[in-house]
């Protein structure tokens, strides 16, 4: 197959062809041709249908091989196990780009999914490239192409939309342009049987005509592939996430509908956070980062600086900012000093900054630049100080009988009054007279720039000198669409939804930063496997001893243990190890000794040693028996804070870095995080810090703190085993992993490695 990420002449073809073009109103070859037709493509369009000779007025052709040239792209509207042979007359004509609109294929069950093979099977044998089958169509504006099952009228833009859902791309799609906000490219990526997620971000991530790139996502097939191009696309240009299926009821809706596999929610999270993503939480949010995204760069802390004409809307940005994690800056004496010089009295004198309705126009305009130019505030949220100026002055309006009634003898003098606050007099420098002069009324002399157009010029020059972001809520939350269309500027009607908006782009903001500064690049691999595997015997079956050797190359601490096969050895080598001790049963067939009653803590001496064996000995007939269990003996840890470190296999993502508070609480807390392996020091400790158990590791109830520094470096050197071993096993487990008082390191005190069956690793290798 020609190479998968040129995808140029795929999204800007010269030339383009329908297949199963129909004269019937409401099949997909009718409306499919008919809206590609009377899109702005420029480019020759052929129809074909063997059983007509003229389709929508034009000539229709009995075949490709008929057409006058080589087209770039083939738009196959015909059922299902027609277009596999269709593929192959594509192949034979030249043409390597096809999209596959039929469904029927792996979406609907182990049927379609053979035919959906014979399709992919097809394809690479004759090397055409393909979006879907069961898609919705596509759109590429640098062209003028739209094909879809309705005409959108799509317009130009700097956003690429990829969506698995042709229903929710076109939503995507409308709502954007409703704000303003052009679409660059969209395809319905459909079932992904040949040209995946991973494809398109990588044309799209290396393509100047976007700004941002934009996922629905129902599933994640190629996991490790789509990972691998998101995280080298996410440096360079933002991607936006919205993914389905996060419940149960969800995950099944999103495997009936797109044959998706459902996937732990909070892996997917942390997945596409590490890569760099910013995810939205509904399609509201979505719309809300993709205007956002588009007309603004990202700030480079996240020091929220939040100003508000009244006291409610600080309180519920004060909220939002909380639920996202966004701290509020703070602001130091120095600044509220200038402050005081242009705002009355009565101000706040703290973040969020409320104005509590100061209607001096240019003190806020200088709030706004002071904030901005401080230092102290990476970005800023201003609420009411946008009117909607045309929708206010119409509603004023309203008050006109009121004049006309009760002021017909002064109405000349009214307009004077109602901006100057009261008759002319000379300017007094007193607070009581500064706080009169902000809150007395509108000034005449401000008039022009009460009008949203000069104030959002303002605004603009704020944000270019300092490059810092502002995003406005609007005083008539019904205004802010019109708003973000007039002025290019992301304007909300709400508080929670600027806060949304806001903590996106820090998101992505403090990614960059990471990135450019080194903090995202793990250790240089040291793979340690070759020659592991003699030393254990065999990663099939790996008993306790076996793994913590496994563990020591990749440097992970141990406690002092001994592996013994004869009862006589129990107690030298207690002896040698030092009281107390431990006694566990090694099986490589006991994946879980504690449940099995295979350990005993904390045997103080001698008798305790012989005690512990008897009683092992009754639970289990065939220790020190030939080919049976035999028995570790272990320095006994009693004190730290019990983690876990492990890895899990998930069948598109691959091998999984997880992390957890708790040791077996961690089964009921679920308090857990995820990463593709390796990581470096500062995403170790992202992880963790991540935990809603975190505090635990910083010592609480009096207990000491653990040794954080430790706890990091021995999750690195897990990381990068689970890099190197990852393909063998199917779960690897430090559980516990005791992390003792600071400056004294961490325990690996147990350790569970699973092989993968033969079968399944063969498996997993040629489905990728």
């Amino acid at each position: 197959m020609s190479d998968i990420n040129d995808l140029e002449s795929l999204f800007c073809p010269r030339s383009v062809a329908v297949v199963g073009a129909s004269n019937r109103f409401g099949k997909w070859g009718f409306n499919l041709a008919s809206t590609l037709l009377v899109s702005p493509y420029r480019g020759p369009v052929y129809l074909v249908n063997p059983r007509e000779r003229r389709v929508l007025g034009r000539r229709a052709y009995a075949s490709l091989a008929e057409l006058p040239e080589k087209v770039d792209l083939v738009v196959l509207a015909t059922p299902a196990d027609r277009s596999i042979s269709l593929i192959g007359e594509c192949g034979r004509n030249g043409i390597t780009n096809a999209l596959v609109v039929a469904s029927n294929f792996r979406e609907v069950g182990e049927a379609g999914a053979q035919l959906e093979a014979r399709l992919v099977e097809a394809a690479r044998e004759h090397g055409v490239r393909l979006i879907g089958p069961n898609t919705m169509g596509m759109v590429s504006t640098p062209v003028g192409l739209e094909i879809l099952f309705m005409p959108l009228g799509v317009k130009p833009g700097w956003v690429d939309v990829v969506s698995q859902s042709g229903n929710i791309g076109l939503q995507i799609m409308e709502l954007s342009m409703k704000e303003g906000i052009g679409i660059c490219r969209f395809v319905g990526s459909g079932n992904e049987a040949v040209l995946s997620l991973a494809d398109y971000i990588t044309y799209m991530g290396s393509d100047s005509r976007s700004r941002v790139v934009v996922l629905y996502i129902e599933g994640i097939r190629l996991g490790e592939k789509f990972l691998e191009a998101a995280a080298r696309v996410s440096r360079s240009k933002p991607i936006l996430v919205l993914k389905a299926g996060k419940t149960t009821r969800g995950a099944q809706a999103a495997r009936s509908h797109s044959g998706a596999v459902a996937q732990s929610p909070q892996m997917v999270s942390d997945l596409l956070r590490q890569a760099g993503m910013v995810e939205a939480q509904s399609t509201e949010e979505l719309i809300d980062l993709v205007k956002t995204f588009t007309l603004l760069k990202p700030p480079e802390g996240n020091r929220l600086g939040v100003v508000t004409l009244g006291g409610g809307w600080g309180v519920a940005t004060t909220d939002a900012a909380a639920l996202k994690g966004v701290p509020l800056a703070t602001l130091s004496p120095p600044l509220i000093e200038k402050l005081d010089a242009v705002l009355p009295p009565f101000w706040s004198r703290a973040n969020p900054l409320d104005l509590a309705g100061t209607t001096n126009r240019r003190a806020h305009l200088e709030v706004l630049k002071l904030l901005s130019a401080s230092g102290e505030v990476d970005a800023l949220v201003v609420l009411g100080m946008l009117a909607g100026m045309q929708k206010f002055l119409g509603q004023l309006a309203r008050w006109k009988w009121i004049f006309l009634k009760h002021y017909l003898f002064e109405f000349l003098g009214l307009p004077f009054r109602l901006f100057s606050g009261g008759p002319d007099r000379p300017q007094e420098s007193t607070p009581k007279a500064r706080e009169k002069s902000t809150s007395g009324g509108f000034q005449l002399n401000e008039f022009r720039i009460w009008a949203d157009g000069p104030f959002m010029k303002e605004i603009k020059k704020i944000m270019k000198r300092d490059e810092k972001p502002i995003l406005l809520v609007t005083y008539l939350p019904g205004t802010a669409v019109q708003m973000t269309r007039r002025f290019r500027q992301p304007i909300f009607g709400n508080p929670e939804r600027a806060v949304g908006a806001m903590s996106g782009l820090m998101e992505y903001g403090r990614f960059r930063t990471q990135a450019g500064q080194g903090l995202l690049d793990p250790p240089p691999p040291a793979p340690l496997k070759r020659g592991l595997e003699d030393e254990v015997g065999s990663f099939k079956n790996l008993d306790e001893q076996q793994g913590k050797q496994v563990l020591a190359r990749y440097g992970l601490p141990l406690p002092r243990f001994q592996e013994i096969r004869l009862e006589a050895e129990a107690l030298p080598a207690a002896e040698r190890i030092g009281y107390p001790a431990v006694l566990k049963i090694l099986s490589p067939h006991l994946h879980h000794k504690t449940e099995a009653g295979g350990v005993i803590l904390s045997l103080p001496d001698a008798d305790g040693i012989r005690e512990g064996v008897g009683r092992l000995k009754g639970r289990f007939p065939d220790l020190f028996q030939p080919g049976g269990a035999t028995l570790l003996v272990e320095e006994m840890i009693g004190e730290g804070i019990e983690v876990l470190l492990g890895m899990t296999r998930d069948p598109h993502f691959g091998p999984l870095l997880v992390v957890g508070l708790g040791g077996i609480l961690v089964e009921v807390l679920k308090d857990v995080a995820f990463a593709r392996p390796p990581v470096s020091s500062f995403q170790a400790e992202a992880l963790w810090r991540s935990l809603r158990g975190f505090p635990l590791l910083e010592g609480v109830r009096g207990k000491p703190a653990g040794d954080f520094p430790a706890l990091i470096q021995a999750t690195v050197d897990f990381s990068r085993m689970v890099q190197d071993l990852g393909d063998d096993f199917e779960a690897i487990e430090i559980n516990p992993l005791l992390v003792l008082p600071k400056g004294r390191g961490v325990k690996a005190v147990d350790a569970l490695f699973i092989a993968v069956e033969k079968t399944r690793g063969a498996e997993r290798g040629a489905s990728d």
